[in-house]
């Protein structure tokens, strides 16, 4: 065997013993379900998947830009998140569960007593419910909005000096000026109270379908 052969052999076998090394922290929590092609990890090395099932590793960024919707299950159904077009996210940690937004929206399920974090430009926010959490997640503009679609639900900036209870019908918006308030969704006029309003009708109609298709996995 030539010296070059030899060479190349050693740089492979190093290579793939980094890239298993990089990702043996990772673990597959679960699957996502995309109804057209997505973009795994936006990037250098991102993946483009189509139209298809495949397994979920913790950390991953799911995008939605210029595509359809996804959607993201915990495995043994503990909780989901949907992605709206137009948007990445991502589950960072299940012990607690924490999922990133970094734009668009997402709808968010998970059973009562399981708190979740959401992480996003505007910083973290603890979401908490004791029904269970149905809830739409918008990033835009540099405001952040969230509203149940069912139950009472509590808001809790990281700060943990404060909280706001949201009900059905209203949101909770922390603004560009880093002031939160609940608004009445049908009296608010502004850009992201008319986007979560959006949101959730596109979140309503991919979860309805998710429920009435075989192939889709269902929300918990």
């Amino acid at each position: 065997m030539s010296m070059r052969k030899i060479v190349v052999r050693i740089l492979v076998i190093s290579m793939t013993f980094m890239s298993t090394v990089s990702y043996a922290g990772n673990a597959v929590i679960g699957k996502v379900s995309a109804k057209s092609t997505v973009v795994l990890n936006p990037g250098p090395t991102q993946q483009r998947i189509g139209n298809e099932q495949f397994p979920y590793i913790q950390g991953h960024v799911v995008s939605t830009i210029g595509s359809d919707s996804a959607q993201i299950m915990l495995n043994a159904g503990q909780a989901s998140v949907t992605l709206a077009p137009e948007s990445k996210a991502s589950i960072d940690d299940v012990t607690p569960l924490k999922f990133s937004l970094n734009q668009g929206a997402i709808g968010i399920l998970a059973p009562a007593g399981m708190s979740v974090i959401i992480d996003s430009p505007k910083g973290l926010f603890n979401l908490s419910s004791d029904s269970g959490i149905d809830a739409v997640v918008v990033f835009r503009d540099g405001e952040l909005a969230v509203m149940p679609r069912t139950g009472r639900l509590s808001v809790e900036p990281s700060s943990g000096d404060s909280f706001s209870m949201v009900d059905p019908g209203s949101a909770f918006v922390s603004s560009q000026l880093n002031n939160a308030e609940v608004v009445d969704v049908l009296e608010g006029g502004s850009g992201i109270i008319i986007a979560i309003l959006a949101a959730a009708a596109v979140i309503a109609g991919i979860i309805i379908a998710a429920n009435g298709s075989e192939d889709t996995p269902t929300s918990p």
